[in-house]
């Protein structure tokens, strides 16, 4: 706990290392990295940088010799600065070869999901047809293809069978995710979950990358990568969840559920991976904690007694002036469970059975307050109604309470709510008469009502209430 506490942001950052202003991500294939590179295009947008997406031929780059290696760095270095180079392929240590040092960034996953996708990837007709066709190879066995995983993992088949200290065979040997940050000593690193390769793994991760991140823990990503790499990721949630988030890059949809058993029996060859990738997700979280520890040190003088507005009431009433499709309900259903409990709480019900009418004119709410403070000590009082300002009309001050939700889920919520059977069945059970609405009403989809440009659905800043029931 003790170690926790001394946390801090500035040694846990890597990007003031750099001597270039260059982001180096050495993606690793499957773990979701053309999303990353994705909102890396719509944030170089608004950052002004560019994103170069290394058009490799196979897609991965294998263990390059010396020479190669070298060309690549000197490559990476005369990009313009504020450039991002993303490309399949293992770490690089540009220092070694007395090059300037870029930003390194990269995505991980756990590691027995990442060999899965690939195999489900590699067999997904998008993916084999165009890449057999370019490299004229003949079209797959459709035994190949059809294969599930579990049947290659029982039936012992080569590329299922995961035994420690193999080498790498083909370019498209993707069971180690280690390898793209040992490096290219294929001695040293391409051994298959080997302890050397990941101890130089840890090593290369702990003093060279800004952020490791993964999508499993996307909010604690994105948090660190716009705190630690500001530069490139300023604004990264807000752009992400603008709508980035709801458009996966290579999503799979013929990948089925794999069993338990598969999986655990997998994972008994995959510790030092598993090691690995755990480690990378301490070390995010670690970098996570910090920064919420700076901003506790930021707000250590706050005082619960001075964010606590209960003691500026005049009076003991609570004013519930509740808001619609809050979950205002099981707070009535909590309140009506106080009230039972102690004696001195009464809930005033005069507003549940009022209609819903929020905007009040002035003689309305000097009505409503005169009548709020009129209530005896230890009252409630509960109704979908705007903020009224007892000060206004020289009323004393009850104890203010609501709650408040996600603005677009309570509007979702709404819309379907207002065409569903309980609040239908209470409204025409109150007026018989009222008309009813057409059945293509009821039927509508919300989707589509935005999408189609209905009046309902779309929601225009600075615009007035269109009617009464617009919540």
């Amino acid at each position: 706990m003790i170690r926790i506490l001394q946390l801090n942001a500035q040694d846990l950052n890597n990007t003031p290392k750099a001597d270039i202003d260059v982001l180096f991500f050495n993606r690793v294939p499957k773990t979701g990295s053309m999303q990353l590179i994705e909102l890396m295009r719509q944030l170089g947008k608004v950052h002004d940088y560019e994103v170069e997406k290394d058009p490799q031929n196979g897609g991965v780059l294998p263990i390059l010799e010396l020479p190669e290696q070298s060309d690549m760095i000197e490559n990476i270095v005369n990009l313009e600065d504020g450039t991002v180079f993303a490309s399949h392929v293992n770490y690089l240590n540009f220092t070694k070869n007395e090059q300037p040092r870029p930003i390194y960034i990269n995505m991980v996953r756990d590691p027995v999901d990442r060999v899965v996708s690939w195999y489900y990837y590699i067999r997904a007709p998008w993916i084999f047809v165009p890449g057999r066709r370019r490299s004229n190879r003949e079209m797959p066995n459709p035994k190949w293809v059809n294969t599930e995983y579990d049947q290659c993992v029982l039936s012992g088949e080569k590329v299922c069978t995961y035994i420690e200290g193999s080498l790498l065979e083909h370019v498209g040997d993707h069971r180690r995710q280690i390898l793209f940050f040992c490096g290219h000593d294929e001695f040293k690193c391409t051994p298959f979950n080997s302890r050397l390769a990941l101890q130089i793994a840890k090593l290369n991760v702990e003093r060279e990358y800004a952020v490791v991140g993964t999508w499993e823990h996307t909010n604690e990503t994105l948090a660190v990568l716009e705190a630690y790499v500001p530069r490139y990721f300023a604004d990264a949630s807000k752009m992400y969840y603008s709508g980035l988030h709801a458009e996966k890059q290579n999503d799979n949809p013929m990948k089925p559920h794999i069993s338990q058993e598969i999986l655990d029996m997998v994972r008994r060859n995959f510790t030092r991976e598993i090691e690995f990738y755990q480690f990378c997700r301490q070390r995010l979280h670690k970098q996570y904690l910090a920064l919420k520890l700076n901003d506790l040190r930021r707000l250590n003088h706050l005082s619960a007694t001075r964010l606590n507005n209960t003691r500026n009431a005049d009076i003991d009433v609570l004013f519930f002036n509740r808001a619609a499709k809050v979950g205002s309900e099981a707070m009535l259903e909590l309140l009506q469970a106080l009230e039972n409990y102690h004696d001195d709480l009464t809930l005033d019900r005069t507003g549940l059975s009022k209609p819903t009418s929020r905007q009040l004119k002035k003689n309305d709410q000097r009505d409503m307050a005169e009548y709020v403070a009129d209530l005896e000590e230890g009252s409630i009082y509960i109704e979908h109604i705007n903020w009224i300002d007892f000060d206004e009309f020289d009323q004393p001050k009850p104890i203010y309470i609501n709650m408040v939700r996600d603005p677009v889920e309570r509007v979702i919520s709404w819309f379907f709510y207002a065409r569903g059977s309980y609040k239908n069945a209470i409204e025409y059970r109150k007026k018989p008469n009222l008309k009813i609405k057409k059945e293509s009403w009821y039927k509508k989809n919300f989707n589509e009502c935005v999408k189609s440009g209905d009046p309902e659905c779309q929601y225009i800043p600075h615009t007035g209430q269109g009617c009464r029931a617009q919540f």
